[in-house]
């Protein structure tokens, strides 16, 4: 029991003497690294205080003062992503020391404060904005306005920029012609001002807009080059020298295709017309005063023919061309307004017998017809009977319109041109053309009275003595009548053909 006492004793006293070696041990090593902190360890003393950059330059450190000691191995580091040098404002630069890592323990044991340094950076916008006005003079009208942002081409800076006339408007409005110098401000949000002058020239108030001429519809020939401005001409009241634009797709003249272009023009005070021309590409092409016209059936010449009667399905227009020296068909003479129908057909025809009178369809009469091709014929607006003056007069007024079965109907006039001009056989074309009526256009519509009662059983064309329509108004019904009922008696008149014809 007594050993044991004694053993545990001597355990403790052996305790004692290793915590007293540890603790001493410690603090020689403390007093050691205290020592050599104070007297060899890396610092770092920053002399410059503070530093100022322009906004938008690069952050420039090369004339920072620093002192290190003890840090001949090591790399000093600056820390510059907290600085934006684009956006003006106060910032910090953090300097370090970098250490190796058994060095950087020891500082933390024995704090060294000396191993980072912070330098204020100040960025500030001392430059003004770049400002440019327009080099030419601006044009008005009186009573015209102009803004600021017209007389300027660059505005620019690191911030946004503020621009106004010296007055500190931004629009001005005059009432009277003249030369006007206008100064013009631009400051940033740093305060920073340039300034800059215009000139605004007003003129006299016009609103009159240029004129185009010569940009006429055209038809030219597959193949040939085409010069948009050709024979095209600007023009304005007050401008010299008006601006013209072209809007158009490229025009390929390898094959026959339609064009539409777009001409634009515009005088010194902004008035502006537009005008629009269609430019066709043909592989035949006919000239009529000057202007050219696209053919695009079948125009060979036949002797003894001295004309060919072309009719267009779309338009239903009616042109008689006669021959050119060459022997074709390109000279147009004549246009009618007619009107054909769903059975029309197409094709280049030689016309055959005519008649004075035809039976047409359900009782329905025509003057003066020549057939085309089978149940086809030339001939006037119908009758309800072989009587002049017993016109259907409702079909009259639809001449220019697609309104018969098949045939091609016109007024008395102009069917009788071809009646008594055209020889038997001569030659007919029905085609479509959507482009074009013809070279000599659309005729203007003749129309008659259908409330007139006195005259509406007349074609108002028809050369008829007895036709009311030419009479005087003096003239009296009852000798209207009269003159009509001869005209029935006459045999010229009965002469026709009781054969069933498509109207």
């Amino acid at each position: 029991m007594e050993d044991r006492k004694k053993e545990h004793g001597i355990l403790g006293t052996l305790f004692r003497m290793l915590l007293i070696l540890i603790l001493g041990a410690l603090l020689l090593a403390a007093g050691f690294l205290a020592a050599w902190g104070a007297t060899a360890r890396p610092a770092l003393y920053l002399y410059t205080e503070e530093l100022t950059v322009e906004a938008g330059e690069d952050l420039d450190l090369s004339s920072v003062r620093y002192k290190t000691e003890h840090a001949l191995h090591l790399e000093l580091r600056a820390d510059t992503t907290t600085v934006n040098t684009a956006v003006p404002g106060d910032y910090e630069v953090l300097f370090t020391l970098e250490q190796p890592e058994i060095d950087r323990l020891i500082d933390v044991v024995v704090r060294n404060e000396h191993l980072q340094a912070v330098l204020p950076v100040h960025v500030r916008d001392t430059v003004p904005p770049v400002l440019t006005v327009i080099a030419d003079d601006y044009l008005i009208g009186e009573g015209d306005t102009v803004h600021v942002e017209d007389l300027v081409t660059q505005a620019s800076d690191l911030s946004e920029v503020t621009i106004s006339f010296d007055d500190g408007t931004t629009e001005k409005t005059f009432d009277k012609a003249g030369s006007y110098q206008l100064r013009i401000l631009a400051e940033d949000e740093s305060g920073n001002a340039v300034s800059a002058d215009a000139s605004v020239i007003v003129k006299a108030a016009d609103n009159t807009p240029p004129e185009i001429s010569g940009a006429d519809d055209v038809v030219i020939q597959t193949g040939t080059a085409f010069d948009l401005m050709s024979g095209v001409t600007v023009t304005d009241n007050s401008d010299e020298q008006p601006s013209v634009t072209v809007d158009t797709e490229n025009i390929d003249t390898s094959a026959p295709a339609v064009y539409n272009i777009t001409y634009t023009a515009s005088d010194e005070l902004g008035n502006t017309t537009a005008v629009q021309r269609k430019v066709r590409v043909a592989d035949t092409v006919g000239n009529y005063n000057g202007r050219t016209f696209a053919i695009t059936w079948d125009h060979t010449g036949v002797p003894n023919q001295p004309y060919l009667v072309a009719v267009n399905r779309i338009h239903n227009v009616v042109t008689v061309y006669q021959q050119d020296e060459t022997g074709f068909y390109t000279v147009p003479v004549y246009a009618f307004l007619c009107s054909t129908g769903e059975q029309t057909p197409t094709g280049r025809y030689t016309t055959l017998e005519r008649y004075r009178w035809q039976y047409l369809f359900e009782d329905s009469w025509g003057q003066y017809a020549t057939r085309i091709t089978g149940h086809i014929l030339f001939h006037s607006v119908p009758y309800y009977s072989q009587n002049p003056a017993d016109l259907e007069y409702e079909e009259f007024n639809k001449l220019g319109t697609a309104a018969s079965l098949g045939c091609v109907r016109l007024s008395v006039e102009d069917v009788k041109w071809i009646y008594d001009n055209c020889p038997t056989g001569f030659p007919c074309v029905i085609y479509d053309d959507e482009e074009s009526a013809g070279p000599l256009g659309t005729p203007a519509a003749k129309k008659t009275d259908v409330e007139d009662t006195a005259k509406r059983g007349w074609d108002p064309t028809d050369p008829d003595p007895a036709n009311p329509w030419l009479l005087p108004e003096t003239v009296s019904a009852e000798a209207s009548a009269a003159d009509t009922a001869a005209a029935e008696s006459s045999p010229a008149e009965t002469e026709h053909t009781r054969m069933l014809e498509e109207d």
